[in-house]
Formats: C-alpha cells, sequence, structure tokens
C-alpha cells in the first residue's frame, strides 16, 4: 500500500510529491492538473510497464502524438509524449514508500523505484540478451526502432519497451510485479470479453456473495448474479426477484458502474486500483451507497484505492460514507493544482477538519 508517491519529469509534472496516503484516495482538481497523469504513473510503478497505459490509449490519440510526420510507418506513436516537454533527454523518476502491516514503526515503510529513458539501438547493444527477448522476426532490430528502458529497483537487469512499424513490442520476460493492480479509465468501459474473464474468477474463488453484497447497497431486491456467455456479447445479469432475470445494463448505470468496479478489484485484490473520473454513470442519490460498498470490498480484499473526480458531491459523499462507518481514518482526498508563482503542478491533502469544511459548507471549491 502506498504512504507516499513522488513521480519527476512525466507528461505534465516536474517533480510532484503526494503524501499521506490512505486505503482509498480521492484526488480532484481542475482540468488539465494531472490526475489522470498520476494514476496512470502510480499504476506503471505497480509493476504494469503497459505500452497502452504510458501512451494513454494511442488507437484514439495517434493522430495528435507526433502531427509533424503523418506519414511516419509507426502511426504517428511516439514514446516523446510521455516526458515532460517531450523532452526525451529528461529521466523519468517515478518513487513511493510502501506500508507493510504487522511491522514496528521503524520498520514500516519500503520503497520502491522505477527509471524510464528514451534509448537509442546503439545505447543498448551491450544488452544483447534482452533483445533476444523480445522475440523480434529480425536478426537485429531496425534503425529505427523507439526504445524506453526502465530499471526498476525490483529488479536486477532492465526491462524495455519498444515501438516498430506495427506498434508496440512487449519483451517476452515479464518484469517483476509491485502490485497486482487495475486501472479503469473514463472513457474505455470493460469489454465483453474482460467482463466474462473477470466474473469466471470472482466465481471460481466463490466471492459471487461479495459482488451481490456491494450491489444490494444500491438495489436492495438483488438475490443474485450470473454471465450469459452469448459470444463477444456476454454480459451479466442480475435476480431482483421477477419473474426472469434480467441484464445489469437494465437495472441503471449505477449498478453496471459498480459491477465493474467490484470485478476490477477482485482481480486486484492484495493490490492497487485506479478509477478515473467515478463519478461517471453514477447518480448523486447513491453516491453515498457507492463509497460504502467500494470501502467495503477494499477492506476484505486488501485493496488500495485511487480514483479522479470533477463532482464536489461525489467528494462530499465519500466523506459521509466513511464518516457514517467510523472509517474515516481509511479515507484521504487530495487535491491537485497549480503554483501561482512556478506554474508547476503540487498536491495539497485534506485533514479530517478540512473535509468537515468541504462537506459542510457551500463555498468556491473548484473542482472542473
Amino acid at each position: 500500500m502506498y504512504k507516499s508517491f513522488r513521480v519527476k519529469n512525466f507528461r505534465c509534472f516536474k517533480d510532484l510529491q503526494i503524501n499521506d496516503l490512505s486505503r482509498v484516495n480521492l484526488i480532484a482538481g481542475k482540468n488539465n492538473t494531472g490526475k489522470t497523469a498520476l494514476m496512470e504513473a502510480m499504476h506503471v510503478l505497480a509493476g504494469t510497464y503497459s505500452g497502452q497505459v504510458l501512451l494513454r490509449n494511442p488507437g484514439l490519440r495517434r493522430a495528435l502524438l507526433n502531427p509533424e510526420n503523418e506519414s511516419e510507418p509507426r502511426n504517428q506513436l511516439t514514446w516523446s509524449t510521455i516526458f515532460k516537454g517531450l523532452q526525451t533527454g529528461l529521466s523519468i523518476e517515478l518513487a513511493a514508500t510502501e506500508k507493510i502491516p504487522n511491522r514496528t514503526v521503524d520498520t514500516s515503510q519500503s520503497r520502491i523505484e522505477l527509471s524510464i529513458q528514451s534509448v537509442s539501438v546503439s545505447d543498448a547493444t551491450d544488452d544483447e540478451s534482452r533483445y533476444k527477448s523480445f522475440g523480434y522476426q529480425y536478426d537485429a532490430l531496425p534503425d529505427d526502432v523507439d526504445l524506453l528502458k526502465l530499471c526498476s529497483s525490483l529488479d536486477g537487469h532492465p526491462t524495455y519497451l519498444a515501438l516498430i512499424h506495427s506498434g508496440i513490442v512487449y519483451p517476452r520476460l515479464k518484469p517483476s510485479r509491485f502490485r497486482p493492480s487495475q486501472l479503469l479509465h473514463a472513457r474505455t468501459g470493460a469489454s465483453a470479453r474482460d467482463i466474462e474473464r473477470r466474473f469466471n474468477r470472482i466465481q471460481k474463488t466463490k466471492k459471487i456473495d461479495m459482488l451481490v453484497g456491494a450491489l444490494e447497497l444500491i438495489e436492495p431486491r438483488i438475490k443474485d448474479v450470473r454471465i450469459n456467455p452469448d459470444g463477444w456479447r456476454s454480459h451479466l445479469m442480475t435476480d431482483i426477484g421477477l419473474e426472469n432475470m434480467i441484464a445489469m445494463s437494465e437495472s441503471g448505470e449505477g449498478m453496471n458502474r459498480l459491477s465493474d468496479i467490484v470485478l476490477a478489484m477482485h482481480e486486484a485484490k492484495g493490490g492497487i486500483i485506479f478509477i478515473d473520473e467515478i463519478e461517471n454513470g453514477i447518480h448523486h442519490s447513491v453516491q453515498c451507497k457507492v463509497w460504502k460498498a467500494i470501502g467495503q470490498v477494499a477492506r476484505e480484499l486488501d485493496i488500495q484505492v485511487f480514483a479522479t473526480t470533477h463532482s464536489l458531491e461525489m467528494i462530499r459523499a465519500a466523506y459521509e460514507a466513511f464518516s457514517e462507518d467510523d472509517e474515516l481514518e481509511e479515507f484521504r482526498y487530495h487535491r491537485l493544482s497549480r503554483s501561482r508563482k512556478t506554474g508547476e503542478l503540487r498536491a495539497t491533502t485534506y485533514n479530517e477538519l478540512d473535509m468537515e469544511a468541504v462537506a459542510a459548507f457551500d463555498f468556491d471549491h473548484e473542482v472542473r
């Protein structure tokens, strides 16, 4: 479980430190203050080393990634967009301290670090065995390949990600993983295949009751959840006491959204889940209940939660939920903003007294 996190030279961040992280962390701030980028950095440090995460859905953004080279054979994909100011000469540094339970105070934290650098083929020729781990269909790496070199404090050797004409190439050798982690992007919901795979796993581990219990906080009539395996259109079905089971989508967007979250949380058991724009699809009338469900599942599966929001109502609902459950020590609210003096991003963590003010008073607390 992260207790603090530092990110340098990644996307919009020059050097940002965020402290006092807890089990459930809600991140807010105006647009373009790096909320999603912060979670992506944390996700990468957890051990995904995912090219899709680093490029933030290249299929949707490739026209913007390298507009000066529209005929580039790599479909305009470039690692430069993950570096602050597109400066590939910089080194991205990610680091976190972790709280380890059941230890004495003096030894309760450990540190994990990851550096990411853009390197050329000639810079990496000294590590020929790593090239072979890619499984390239070449006798040698092509000259125009773009390489990222990732060095983690968990590994005794670097890991490489490569961009070639066909897209991202991953190494055969899996890097060490710090924690299991899942990232739910705001605008790309889980595919039917992902839903089926995640449901099968939750069924195999006999945790369907956990899913039903979480959904029951929103829909008290729910008795069971099953999956309708209909090829690529597989979808969840719910029993709410009617003659027949109905599709989860017919139970409301809140139920659909919460089921996606809980299934992903089960996938990240013992690790971390990142939820972008958590308020999406959740009506304000059930936001408090959703937070109660998330807190309940997070405790049961020993998961750390990071979520972003543009909704002041969602912030207040989270405070209300954890207060009512007498679990306020497990909740932290962090706000990203720009320094008026330097223009760089900074993080402010709100204590319990600050949160009481945010929850109780109607004042200008901008989150959009």
